[in-house]
């Protein structure tokens, strides 16, 4: 048992559980001087109440506490799984997109190099090496890849933007989460 600190040859009994500020431990002799609008309480009655705190708001539930982690790290999870999977389809496209342009490059260059006598070509390759020479094949083809440079930098850029709005709004809400430190 602990003394009263007021009253040395007497044991603290009950705590003062009023909203003010004042030495909560108190004796028989400091109850009955103790100013305050609440009755103070044995300290057995104290415990229990706190007791019945504890399992009113299921502070000791570990279970509920290990159930919610274990539905975070899953849902966790799927997101990462489903960046992931929206990271390789980016790549996918953009490999598939370039491959395509570089096919056609590729072409272009065979049927160039491919015909370098012209007399020995067949009707239908000289039909497009003048249409590259005197048309407008190779220009259009090269707007055409101009064209698919400005998309993919366009996607890029409203990535990186939708990222880093996603960004913040994810930091304000985890500062707003990890303010129960404070």
């Amino acid at each position: 048992m602990y003394q009263c600190t007021h009253h040395p040859n007497c044991q603290v009994t009950t705590i003062c559980i009023d909203s003010h500020q004042c030495n909560r431990k108190l004796c028989h002799i400091c109850v009955y001087e103790h100013k305050s609008s609440k009755r103070p309480l044995p300290i057995e009655l104290f415990q229990d109440r706190l007791t019945e705190k504890v399992n009113e708001y299921k502070l000791d539930d570990q279970q509920q506490q290990l159930t919610i982690k274990t539905i975070l790290k899953s849902a966790l999870s799927d997101i990462e799984e489903r960046i992931r999977k929206l990271h390789q389809q980016v790549i996918d496209d953009i490999n598939y997109t370039l491959d395509k342009i570089d096919q056609q490059d590729q072409q272009y260059i065979h049927l160039i190099y491919n015909n370098a006598n012209p007399i020995e070509s067949q009707n239908s390759d000289l039909d497009k090496l003048v249409d590259m020479l005197e048309g407008n094949t190779l220009s259009n083809w090269d707007a055409q890849k101009k064209s698919y440079q400005m998309k993919f930098t366009k996607a890029l850029n409203w990535i990186v933007q939708e990222m880093n709005m996603y960004e913040q709004r994810f930091q304000v809400e985890m500062k707003n989460i990890s303010s129960i430190d404070q």
